[in-house]
């Protein structure tokens, strides 16, 4: 795990619950929920940008990454199914729906400005990640999604 900074310690008993709907390439926040826990902790911090994955970034108001988490893309562009072999009894296949719903934590830290989502083509998960989506921590969901 990487070393975490004073700045991703401030906040981390509070964590944001973020749940993003996405339709094909659109993604959105339709809900909002600040809980009393501790986040996931950070993955290393520094310079990122050729790697290829999925990762979560918390950025402060200067564009400096104060959190990372890396992880599997929840925007899934295939599924697992039974493949038949009891060798390999299961294997991935493409789905079609191509939309769905996730949730993300992340800490609340007060000096966050803004979340990214980054992740490698679907297409091409060998490739450098790009952005997916960039937030402004201030967004709220559509009124009546928002949780307390």
């Amino acid at each position: 795990m990487a070393a975490q900074t004073f700045e991703t310690m401030q906040g981390s008993d509070r964590t944001l619950r973020l749940t993003f709907e996405f339709k094909g390439a659109d993604v959105r926040l339709i809900a909002r929920q600040s809980v009393d826990m501790m986040a996931p902790p950070s993955d290393q911090i520094d310079e990122y940008s050729d790697h290829a994955g999925f990762w979560i970034e918390l950025r402060d108001g200067s564009d400096r990454v104060l959190y990372r988490r890396v992880g599997q893309n929840p925007i899934a562009t295939d599924r697992e199914a039974p493949s038949g072999d009891p060798q390999r009894p299961f294997t991935h296949v493409p789905d079609d729906r191509k939309q769905g719903v996730f949730t993300v934590l992340v800490p609340d830290l007060k000096d966050a400005r803004e979340l990214r989502l980054m992740g490698s083509p679907p297409d091409a998960p060998a490739r450098a990640a790009r952005e997916i989506l960039r937030m402004d921590l201030a967004t709220r969901p559509q009124p009546g999604k928002e949780e307390r």
